[in-house]
């Protein structure tokens, strides 16, 4: 069962014993109640369509662990019924870049579109929401998302170095006494507002001035109102590049 790095090492430090490569097949009971999980072991097979090898049952490993109660957790699968026409492949509804299927009208995302997170099913709601309404106003798509800007086309050295925060969680003795204790609380907000300073506005202006004061040519206006982009006057431009070198999180680019 696929988990986060994090998942991992919690459940490690409440004393959670993990089994590798272990699928429970069942359960014994006596007297009505659930005495042990039955479970076999198993090993990677042969690579599929994919390149990933599945994990197979080895024939005889079969072993139990002891259990008073048993949370079903695995995992889970989207029920289709009614939308079968709209499966492609293992299990999957495939999707264009704004979500909508193969049958027009109909758009998907999160779980019945592939394994992720919340965030990237929040995500693919509202790339769907954006495109349902431009299709019943009319309204043509825009540019799409703004590049990517990676660490390679920014000036790190203007940044000041300061270490990620770490959310506030109970303490695992109190955890394992109070089993329905919300273990993360979460960011202050004090380190909320530490992490949002933290941001290195990658590929996005935030008025460091920079450009503004290299520019020997007079090509460029500082705006009046903060937040406001910075006009560049191109009849006195004369290309010199030093607006685009000097921004340190790569908004500016010459082409």
């Amino acid at each position: 069962m696929p988990a986060i790095k994090d998942e991992v090492e919690e459940a490690i430090n409440e004393g959670i014993t993990i089994e590798f490569l272990a699928a429970p097949i069942g359960f014994r009971q006596e007297n009505g109640r659930v005495v042990a999980m039955k479970a076999i072991r198993m090993e990677l097979g042969e690579p599929d369509s994919s390149g990933r090898r599945r994990p197979v049952p080895i024939e005889g490993s079969e072993f139990e662990i002891p259990a008073s109660a048993v949370i079903s957790a695995v995992s889970q699968q989207p029920d289709f019924s009614g939308f079968e026409s709209l499966i492609e492949g293992r299990d999957w509804i495939k999707v264009d870049d704004v979500g909508a299927t193969k049958v027009d009208g109909i758009w998907a995302g999160g779980d019945v579109t592939q394994l992720d997170l919340v965030t990237t099913a929040v995500g693919h709601g509202r790339r769907a929401a954006e495109a349902i309404i431009r299709r019943f106003t009319g309204t043509p798509a825009g540019n799409g998302d703004m590049p990517l800007i990676r660490t390679d086309k920014m000036l790190l050295d203007h940044y000041e170095k300061q270490e990620r925060g770490e959310p506030t969680a109970i303490d695992v003795d109190k955890r394992l006494d109070a089993v329905d204790l919300e273990v993360n609380l979460g960011f202050t907000q004090d380190q909320v507002v530490k992490e949002a300073q933290r941001c290195m506005s990658c590929g996005y202006c935030f008025d460091c001035e920079k450009c503004w004061m290299y520019c020997q040519d007079q090509a460029i206006e500082k705006p009046l109102n903060r937040g406001e982009l910075y006009p560049f006057k191109m009849a006195n431009c004369t290309g010199c590049k030093k607006c685009a070198e000097i921004c340190p999180c790569g908004f500016i680019e010459m082409v």
